[in-house]
């Protein structure tokens, strides 16, 4: 997941390097254009007017260019702040569900737990009536026997 925040900044990097190259492409082409006009004459040719002009529309479309990078950085940028909040947000979550799961399962082991010691329990209280009843008979049999020994 990491790497999602990475993209949006190699886009950026690449749009700065596509806008540096562009520019220094304009101004050597500018520079290249003022010294051979020098050199030749100090007329101004047609030819060179027009390429003069051309540069300079270049050179504004770049600016233009570099403010919309500009734009879409700080975009990018935002939007990288808000990618990393949800992705707090996400593992802060992540984390209490994890806790909620873990509480939940002990929370079901006692009740396991406690329904074995609820059937042991009740099989121990089965045996324990099951010897009441034994003793009760042998107390019935000596109520009885004593009693017909008193009535003779």
């Amino acid at each position: 997941m990491w790497y999602l925040a990475t993209i949006p900044m190699v886009l950026f990097l690449a749009l700065l390097i596509y806008q540096f190259i562009s520019e220094r492409r304009v101004n050597l082409a500018v520079e290249v254009v003022d010294k051979d006009n020098s050199e030749q004459s100090d007329i101004e040719t047609p030819k060179v007017f027009e390429k003069k002009t051309e540069l300079r529309s270049e050179r504004k479309e770049t600016k233009r260019f570099q403010e919309e990078v500009k734009k879409v950085s700080e975009s990018l940028n935002a939007l990288n702040a808000v990618y990393e909040m949800e992705l707090k947000e996400v593992n802060s979550d992540t984390k209490a569900l994890d806790k909620f799961y873990s509480k939940l399962s002990e929370a079901l082991d006692d009740m396991i737990e406690a329904g074995e010691k609820t059937t042991a329990f009740q099989h121990e209280l089965n045996k324990l009536t099951g010897h009441i009843t034994d003793l009760n008979k042998v107390y019935d049999s000596l109520s009885s026997g004593s009693r017909t020994k008193k009535s003779k």
